[in-house]
């Protein structure tokens, strides 16, 4: 599980996230919002059951229902 906050200057969609070099994918149904509100969102992303190495940095790509895509540098635990 991936808690991640994100800012936002309009209302927008989250249709995806995924761990950047793994084959590790979330839906839109395991995020939770799916919709950013205007201002600082907190989301959290539910990958399952996934390994990462403790203490590496990974980079989540947040899919937007807009066509655009957010990274997110995250550290795991």
């Amino acid at each position: 599980i991936a808690y991640i906050t994100l800012y936002a200057t309009a209302p927008v969609g989250i249709s995806y996230a995924s761990i950047q070099g793994t084959n590790y994918y979330a839906t839109q149904f395991s995020i939770s919002p799916q919709q950013l509100m205007q201002g600082i969102n907190q989301v959290v992303i539910n990958f399952g059951n996934i390994s990462l190495t403790p203490g590496m940095q990974y980079t989540i790509i947040i899919g937007l229902s807009n066509g655009t895509a957010v990274y997110a540098t995250v550290v795991a635990q």
